[in-house]
């Protein structure tokens, strides 16, 4: 079985404000370099900015289940693609909604945000147990993956 999901994370719109203000801001003083050598400092320091913004503003996170492993990656900015993790089914330990009683018990483990952050649709915990220490992941999942892994481990999903 196959399934891939991406998960836009949505952001702050201060983050957009202030890529947009970077790109102007390089711009003006890019313009006032042949007036004003100090511009190009401030060049140097607002393509930075902008630089930097765009690697925060621009993430979305994708999830592929594979026969058995549900892959977690970070795609930041449609062109890099960082590895989170790889889960196998049979190390998950549970999964259910982020603010289930079932999860009190697993409240001390590290938790990995993988999820888009939008207040609209709440996030799914999934703890797992790898390299002998439990995680949690908070996962973002469509209506196919969460099938996919009811067929595959039933009882380990609570309250979805």
């Amino acid at each position: 079985m196959y399934t891939e999901v991406f998960v836009p994370r949505k952001n702050a719109p201060i983050l957009k404000v202030l890529k947009i203000a970077s790109a102007v801001l390089t711009l003006v003083c890019l313009a006032l370099t042949p007036v004003n050598l100090i511009a190009l400092a401030g060049v140097v320091v607002f393509a930075l900015l902008f630089w930097q913004l765009s690697l925060r503003v621009d993430i979305e996170y994708q999830y592929i289940y594979l026969d058995g492993d549900l892959q977690i990656d970070k795609v930041i900015g449609n062109a890099r693609r960082k590895h989170i993790a790889t889960v196998k089914v049979g190390e998950i330990l549970l999964i259910a909604p982020q603010n289930a009683p079932v999860l009190h018990n697993h409240r001390d483990c590290p938790t990995v945000d993988v999820c888009a952050n939008d207040k609209a649709k709440p996030p799914v915990v999934m703890v797992c147990r790898t390299n002998d220490t439990n995680k949690k992941f908070l996962l973002q999942m469509n209506d196919a993956l969460l099938e996919i892994l009811k067929r595959q481990i039933p009882s380990k999903l609570q309250n979805i």
